[in-house]
Parts: C-alpha cells; structure tokens; sequence
C-alpha cells in the first residue's frame, strides 16, 4: 500500500506539448534554485568589476577578487547552460548527471565562499576606501547567508545519514 502511495504523491507533470511527463515540483524547484543562484553571481560579478575599475585602487589587486570574478564568471555560464537546458529539456535536470555535476559545482563554491570572505573581511578591516559601497556591505551579508545555508545543508545531511544508520541498526 505504502509503495503505491508514494506513486500518487509524485504524480508527473505535463505541460501541453512538452513530450514525455517530467517531475514538475522537482524540476521548478531547481530551476528557481538556479536563476536566483544566477541572480546573486550577477550582483557578486557587478560588485566586483565595479570595484576593480575603481581608478588607483590598491585593494582591487588582491588576487582573491581576482578569483572570486573567474569563478563568478564560470558559474553564471554554467547556470545559464543549466537553465536554458531546464527550459529547453526538464527532464534533464533531474538525471543523475546533471544532479552530480551541480554537486561538484556546489563543493568548489564552497572554495570560493572562503576566498570571499576572506577578502570581504580585508577590504572592511583595512579601511578600503574604494570599496565602502553599500554593495560591498550586502555582499558581506549575503556570504554570511550562503555560509548558513551550506551548515544548514551539511546538517540535514548528517542527520539523514544517522537517521539511515539508526534505522538499519533497528532492523538488525
């Protein structure tokens, strides 16, 4: 009974003329997920050219923003390619590949987020001139923001890890 109720509850979605049913809830899910990732690398890439074409700025050449503008730049491809494929072909956005390889995209922003912090913290606690925008400011916040969210996730995969393990213990 149970197998059958879980089938009911993952009901596929067909948009009228999109071909094969693909599941809705899980593709919209990662497509929003993905343009407001879009979104945040846009606002991190414009604050951080702004900055480094700030005439006779010493702080710009830090070679952290350096980094943090090639991997900006890097992943906004990749989430344009991956919206345009969700647009173009949902289904793809929940095969395995495409599941793993944003995966591997997510353990390098985790690179990149401590770069980033750091060099955020140094332009704040050198008294950068150049970078005292606001922008730098919300910056600042929304790093602090991907940095819960990451915690949060390696929380919840931990928990679901012991939650397995205890399971399988009491089966035992």
């Amino acid at each position: 009974m149970a197998p059958k109720k879980i089938a009911m509850s993952m009901r596929q979605i067909t948009p009228a003329g999109a071909g094969p049913a693909v599941g809705g809830p899980l593709v919209g899910a990662v497509l929003l997920t993905h343009l407001g990732a879009l979104a945040y690398n846009l606002f991190v890439m414009h604050t951080v050219r702004q900055l480094q074409h700030t005439p006779n700025c010493p702080c710009a050449q830090d070679w952290r923003l350096d980094f943090v503008r090639n991997y900006t730049l890097f992943v906004s491809a990749w989430l344009i390619a991956v919206l345009l494929v969700g647009l173009i072909r949902p289904a793809t956005l929940v095969h395995p590949a495409c599941l793993v390889a944003s995966n591997l995209v997510s353990v390098v922003s985790v690179i990149n987020l401590v770069i980033a912090l750091q060099d955020v913290q140094g332009l704040r606690r050198g008294q950068c001139k150049c970078s005292t925008s606001s922008s730098r400011t919300v910056w600042e916040i929304l790093l602090w923001v991907q940095a819960g969210l990451i915690a949060l996730n390696i929380l919840v995969i931990l928990l679901a890890v012991l939650s397995v393990a205890i399971f399988i213990a009491k089966k035992r």
